[in-house]
């Protein structure tokens, strides 16, 4: 009984808060595997880093209530795996996306080359939402934040060195 009752109280407050917020927005973050992108999820959503990261097996989700304008908005963003055997689920996780943040490693120049694949598989599935790039790992090599990486010029889209191994963001 105090099992059935703790589970209905899980479920209620889950319920109640997201009826607290305004409105619900979906985020994928796309990328080669290991570039950073579960890492990334727990670094925003629970301002947490732990460097022995487990590969993604099909995606994963976190979300996070945030303030937009004085309104509680629920942010859902989706980690898809970048393991090419998981490439035909990607449009599945897609579907009604807000946003999207496009990851890449600045040690593996494989994973920069990637992009354009990645960015025309999502631009088949949502034409219109915001695309932001992320230069992932900085912390490595600082050097490469003089470097001038042209894909996000060539998109149109805003980009982001990080290093989700510290609290820190360049634009």
């Amino acid at each position: 009984e105090y099992l059935r009752q703790r589970q209905m109280c899980i479920r209620d407050s889950i319920y109640y808060e997201t009826l607290r917020v305004s409105l619900m927005l979906k985020c994928v973050v796309l990328g080669s595997s290991n570039v950073g992108k579960s890492s990334l999820l727990e670094r925003y959503t629970k301002n947490s880093f732990r460097p022995e990261r487990r590969v993604t097996l099909g995606a994963d989700f976190a979300s996070k209530v945030i303030d937009v304008g004085g309104e509680r908005v629920r942010l859902v963003i989706w980690d898809t795996a970048g393991q090419e055997r998981f490439n035909k689920m990607h449009p599945a996780y897609y579907h009604r996306a807000h946003a999207c943040i496009l990851c890449f490693d600045v040690t593996r120049k494989a994973t920069y080359q990637h992009l354009g694949a990645w960015y025309d598989e999502m631009r088949d599935a949502c034409e219109n939402i915001p695309c932001i790039l992320v230069a992932n790992k900085i912390d490595i090599d600082y050097q490469v934040t003089k470097k001038n990486f042209k894909f996000a010029s060539s998109k149109n889209i805003p980009f982001y060195f990080v290093s989700v191994s510290y609290t820190h963001l360049r634009a």
